[in-house]
């Protein structure tokens, strides 16, 4: 495993010095990988101040960036495409190979933190690069302990490097989900308008559960004041986990609290996001249909799920709204209609 990372850094880097301008392509490689070693230099240099200045106290002095990137979330890591043990016959079995995604992740890593000069000026880090390219030439059994002992060493500095930038974020709740936890009265209704879909379906789900009717209220103002803002549901295993308990009639149980009429609002609004986006759909190919002359026979829509699972059912439902003309309950007071 280490030798073949090993000889996949060797050739890069040796592609790379031997390429000439008019090579676009490693022309280009070196340039992102110098490009995101800088970037990490940066955001470790802004970490670094603003640790110091609250050490001074001088946390309302201007720094040159308010924030650092997002790019460490987003640069391969050796965790990724890691091979895992298949049970066959019930009996856990180690793959034959190693998955090539793996490789090129954790090449992608050394190269990248290389370029770094936090990375750098570890003197363990150079002279693991040292011995990590010098050996790999003439790797053999003997020298797989030096490479794999070298790679180790690197992945480790990385790794704590990667941790600083990682908790930093963290720390700082640039995740809505994250500042939840630790303080969900630092949220604002402005973080709550610009939220992602992603982050703002696990808040939902939090928000929920901790019956938090305050951070409730702001994402029912994020949907109230644009519908376009509006999560759609992802999948009809989101929408069949989101969906709120009613009982058999389908009215609410009990009396609902001010958070279970926002959550019931917040996934009526959902919904009905939902079924716009997959009408807009079928009249596009509804449309393209009549243009290419298609008839118009009536369609029947069924669900066959004997198991008694309801996804088969929603999946129907779904479609046959996407394809009905009546318009859509803006009132979510009336969770029946």
């Amino acid at each position: 495993e280490s030798i073949k990372i090993a000889r996949a850094v060797d050739l890069v880097e040796s592609k790379i010095s031997s390429s000439s301008a008019s090579d676009n392509a490693f022309s280009s490689l070196a340039w992102l990988l110098d490009f995101a070693g800088d970037q990490l230099d940066e955001d470790l240099k802004l970490i670094q101040e603003e640790e110091k200045k609250q050490g001074d106290g001088q946390m309302s002095a201007t720094i040159e960036r308010a924030f650092p990137s997002t790019l460490h979330v987003f640069i391969p890591h050796n965790k990724r495409g890691r091979c895992t043990k298949k049970k066959i016959s019930g009996v856990a079995t180690a793959p034959s190979s190693m998955p090539t995604r793996h490789v090129v992740n954790a090449a992608c890593e050394i190269l990248i933190w290389s370029r770094s000069m936090a990375a750098r000026k570890n003197g363990a880090f150079s002279k693991s690069y040292e011995k990590f390219r010098g050996t790999v030439t003439y790797a053999n059994a003997s020298t797989k302990e030096i490479i794999k002992s070298a790679l180790m060493t690197m992945q480790t500095i990385i790794r704590k490097l990667r941790q600083k930038l990682n908790n930093y974020a963290r720390n700082k709740g640039f995740m809505l989900t994250d500042l939840f936890v630790m303080d969900p009265s630092r949220i604002e209704l402005k973080q709550v308008l610009l939220g992602k879909i992603g982050d703002l379906t696990k808040l939902t789900a939090l928000a929920s559960k901790k019956m938090s009717t305050n951070v409730l209220r702001m994402i029912h103002a994020r949907f109230a004041s644009d519908p376009r803002k509006v999560t759609k549901f992802q999948s009809i295993g989101d929408f069949i986990h989101a969906w709120l308990v009613t009982s058999k009639t389908g009215e609410a149980i009990g009396n609902p609290s001010e958070a279970e009429e926002l959550e019931r609002s917040i996934q009526v609004a959902r919904l009905s996001a939902t079924i716009q986006y997959l009408r807009d759909i079928y009249s596009q190919q509804h449309r393209e249909e009549e243009n290419s002359g298609g008839d118009n026979r009536s369609l029947v829509i069924a669900s066959m799920d004997r198991r008694g699972r309801n996804g088969n059912h929603i999946a129907a439902i779904l479609v046959a709204c996407s394809m009905a003309k009546w318009p859509l309950q803006r009132d979510d007071t009336d969770m029946n209609d």
